[in-house]
């Protein structure tokens, strides 16, 4: 839906983006702190998990309390972060722990995109910052049909 949103609206300003981004980090991050801590036992990469979510809970919080959000160039480099920090933390998950080559191919395509976009995002940040919320937006349209897909496969093969 976020992704939708940021392709139909692109004009939005870049505060109400920083702020929906920043309330996005805070959930994602600590859903990513309690699934790692849970699944300490059977995930190997737990750890990576566990750090990314109080990553994003921190740049959720710094984001939320200053003016970054003003600052173009320095919101998108957080952002080019956190999506190089998920990309790769979803590739090392893809190799590390699925045994389901669908869920291990879905995974690494989304890590995949999560890097590419990443690393377009912090290497051209001022072009990126007029641009950013088409990259965002496709990231969340492909990384949501893939976790809506994953989410169907995995209902159908209760």
């Amino acid at each position: 839906i976020f992704g939708m949103v940021a392709i139909v609206w692109p004009g939005i300003t870049l505060y109400v983006l920083a702020l929906i981004f920043a309330v996005f980090l805070l959930v994602q991050g600590s859903v990513s702190i309690v699934s790692g801590i849970r699944s300490l036992s059977e995930n190997k990469s737990w750890f990576l998990r566990t750090a990314l979510g109080f990553v994003e809970v921190g740049i959720g919080v710094y984001l939320l309390s200053s003016e970054v959000a003003t600052k173009v160039e320095v919101f998108v480099i957080y952002l080019g972060l956190v999506f190089l920090l998920e990309g790769i933390v979803e590739l090392v998950e893809a190799f590390a722990n699925s045994k389901d080559n669908g869920h291990r191919l879905l995974t690494g395509f989304s890590g995949v995109l999560a890097v590419i976009a990443g690393v377009i995002l912090i290497r051209y940040p001022i072009t990126a910052g007029v641009t950013f919320a088409w990259v965002v937006g496709l990231y969340g349209i492909i990384a949501g049909a893939l976790g809506f897909v994953y989410g169907l496969s995995l209902r159908s093969s209760k």
